[in-house]
């Protein structure tokens, strides 16, 4: 299975390197302390706390907090495990298929293909296309933990997965690093963690409750764009009220 390559100091302090040239016993112990947590349901604490790193955005003031952009190191020993926990709920969590984001063999010229493909179609019929295109603000650290339990459990996923899941994102804790510098732990009460393989299918799931309109909706990862078809050229009156239905939705 494919390890990060991360050389940076992680929480833990285990490089994948040490994972990559671990001996036959050490993988039986660790293959075991997997199957206890799948049976247990418990995530191990020790694999919640997070590293907080900043990279400076080119070009940009770095007197700015807005200049840096975050960065979470885990565990590659928990990123070992969730990748592995991964394949157990994909089947259970199937993506819609206009989602364009999380999806292997998808990108995002395959999406704007899609919406020219839209409008090209839509021209031809002699109607007009109203887009509005959303990117919702910081959409994984706003992530519910108990909305997003609530909506597992009306999935088809088994209870102690979700249960499992559960227990991933309870007590997560964060330090900030910046260069020899280290702040004091602090606890985080939203989100699915940043570098977690996760946390797109969980976020994923947590929107796809986003209602099923009748016009076009195409997803592209916290990025959304409805296109209303109009026959007049004047502005709809659906728009008002289908941007109030998708905000209200993000933010249950």
């Amino acid at each position: 299975m494919r390890l990060p390559k991360s050389k940076a100091p992680l929480p833990d302090e285990i490089p994948s390197m040490a994972i990559r040239v671990m001996p036959w016993k050490c993988l039986v112990v660790l293959t075991r302390l997997f199957n206890s947590i799948l049976r247990t349901g418990h995530f191990k604490e020790a694999w919640t706390l997070g590293k907080f790193i900043v990279l400076p955005k080119p070009s940009k003031d770095r007197h700015r907090p807005s200049s840096y952009h975050p960065i979470t190191l885990l565990s590659h020993v928990a990123k070992l495990f969730e990748r592995l926990l991964l394949r157990k709920i994909v089947p259970h969590l199937p993506l819609r298929v206009k989602q364009f984001g999380f999806c292997s063999e998808h990108s995002t010229t395959l999406q704007l293909t899609r919406v020219l493909n839209l409008l090209a179609c839509e021209i031809n019929r002699g109607r007009c296309t109203v887009g509005i295109f959303l990117d919702i603000e910081k959409a994984f650290d706003r992530v519910s933990h108990e909305g997003l339990v609530a909506k597992l459990l009306k999935t088809s996923l088994p209870q102690a997965i979700v249960r499992l899941l559960a227990s991933f994102l309870a007590n997560r804790q964060f330090f900030v690093a910046v260069e020899n510098a280290e702040s004091g732990i602090r606890s985080i009460k939203a989100g699915v963690p940043q570098g977690s393989c996760l946390s797109p299918r969980l976020y994923a799931a947590y929107t796809d409750e986003i209602p099923k309109l009748n016009e076009s909706l195409q997803e592209w990862k916290e990025d959304i764009e409805l296109a209303l078809y109009v026959i007049s050229t004047g502005t709809p009156q659906h728009l008002p009220s289908r941007t109030t239905v998708l905000a209200y939705t993000s933010m249950a």
